[in-house]
């Protein structure tokens, strides 16, 4: 079994290029601060990932996944940005996993 690991590309993973492997693990800080542009990058970097199964883990940089962190603020216009932001990554993640699912079986 082969298993490839990498963290820390802080944006800069399409400079990475992964041979095929069993299991690749991402161990976190795809991003800088977790835009959304940065993730949609990242994800469909990952899609190309040429791995029978992935394993990602967000990094301290990955903040627009730390529901805390982004709902924490008393400036209403901020909260308001900050949840949509969330909200759409969250469901960046939901569409990685179910086309994953269906295109690895």
């Amino acid at each position: 079994m082969k298993i490839t690991f990498l963290s820390d590309t802080h944006t800069l993973h399409s400079q990475v290029s992964i041979e095929p492997c069993d299991l690749f693990c991402y161990c976190g800080d795809a991003t800088n601060i977790g835009g959304l542009l940065d993730w949609i990058s990242f994800f469909e970097w990952l899609r190309q990932v040429p791995a029978r199964h992935i394993v990602w883990i967000a990094g301290n940089h990955d903040k627009s996944l730390d529901k805390q962190l982004m709902f924490n603020t008393n400036d209403s216009i901020v909260r308001l940005i900050n949840t949509q932001a969330y909200n759409d990554v969250r469901k960046l993640i939901a569409d990685l996993a179910a086309t994953y699912t269906l295109s690895r079986k």
